[in-house]
């Protein structure tokens, strides 16, 4: 059986992006992990820009192109999500 194809519109794609971005920050955004973000955020673009070119036989996006859909559709940067603990003194 072939490799599943993407179906879902692309507004759909950025919005599941998303949402899986958002999870993984809040779940592995604690101090000093921030370059481990920022590294799993630059993953998920290149499979994502993998994704959406394996849409047709032709590319549909160059790299450039990529970046202006990136910007106008806002998906969440990387980020430290971790609340600083209060001391609590006696």
């Amino acid at each position: 059986m072939d490799q599943a194809q993407p179906t879902f519109a692309r507004g759909e794609f950025f919005e599941r992006l998303n949402a899986r971005l958002c999870g993984h920050y809040n779940y592995y955004g604690v101090r000093g992990n921030s370059h481990s973000l920022y590294r799993f955020y630059e993953w998920a673009m290149k499979c994502a820009f993998k994704w959406l070119n394996r849409r047709s036989w032709r590319r549909s996006y160059t790299w450039k192109q990529f970046e202006r859909v990136l910007k106008c559709v806002s998906i969440a940067k990387p980020c430290i999500t971790e609340v600083p603990r209060r001391r609590m003194f006696a």
